[in-house]
């Protein structure tokens, strides 16, 4: 039997961090996207391979929590779904951004 009306309770994953897109990080550090991407893309912290169109973060910044990876759903006007990896900057990224770039 299903009961009805039970209390939701969220789920937190044991060790899970916030973390942040990179559009929103730089509107915190009062930058425009575009520069603050091209930044990180300059000092080796993101790159693109060539056969995909999204950033990913280089391993030893996400080894040292700085940026992490998540996967996003896409859902395209066509219906068809894909996944992708986007990069997000976690919050000792972003007192690292804060500092790095002051």
């Amino acid at each position: 039997m299903i009961q009805q009306n039970l209390p939701f309770v969220p789920v937190k994953s044991a060790g899970t961090t916030p973390s942040y897109c990179l559009s929103t990080v730089a509107k915190m550090l009062q930058l425009s996207p575009r520069k603050f991407i091209q930044w990180l893309a300059t000092n080796h912290y993101i790159f693109k391979r060539q056969s995909q169109s999204a950033w990913e973060a280089y391993q030893s910044h996400v080894n040292s929590n700085l940026l992490t990876h998540h996967m996003i759903r896409i859902e395209h006007r066509s219906g068809e779904v894909s996944f992708e990896m986007q990069v997000r900057v976690t919050d000792k990224g972003i007192n690292h951004f804060t500092q790095v770039l002051a």
